[in-house]
């Protein structure tokens, strides 16, 4: 019985002591765009790309990476053509994950060319002038650690109104 309570001490102290490391969110606003989203301020290095259409973040350990992206809706697309899109780069989709609509996409997959166990969560919003999207490779393991941030991302994804 002691020894039920000491694991139970144990757990509940290592519970408490991971939520007590709240993440904390900054804001990407994109003036090109004029999209922004919260991110978490888990990374630690990023490169911008030439184009100014978005930004790439990546870990300290390298193991999980985020990209934003956005752009004009010169096409006229929505949701559901924006996720045929995605199917493109998806090797194995997670069952259940792919959901479309008028102004929204969302997959998670693992990637055809990738690390083994990581796994590649996209989610865009689109509108009649422009779209944006994240894009968030993580390893497997810690999708637990991770389902608030997509949460978080994924309400806070703006786009302007046209």
């Amino acid at each position: 019985m002691k020894k039920i309570i000491a694991i139970l001490t144990l757990v509940s102290l290592a519970v408490l002591g991971s939520s007590g490391n709240a993440i904390k969110y900054e804001n990407y606003y994109n003036g090109r765009f004029e999209y922004s989203v919260d991110f978490p301020d888990i990374f630690h290095k990023y490169r911008e790309p030439d184009n100014g259409d978005g930004i790439i973040f990546q870990s300290k350990d390298e193991k999980v990476i985020l990209t934003i992206s956005g752009g004009y809706n010169v096409m006229e697309e929505d949701g559901n053509s924006q996720l045929d899109y995605a199917y493109e780069d998806a090797a194995y989709v997670v069952p259940g994950s792919d959901k479309s609509g008028k102004g929204f996409y969302t997959i998670t997959y693992r990637p055809k060319e990738g690390v083994i166990g990581n796994l590649t969560y996209v989610y865009g919003i689109i509108n009649e002038g422009a779209w944006a999207a994240i894009y968030l490779s993580y390893p497997e393991s810690q999708e637990a650690q991770f389902a608030p941030i997509k949460e978080r991302m994924r309400k806070t994804l703006k786009l302007p109104q046209y």
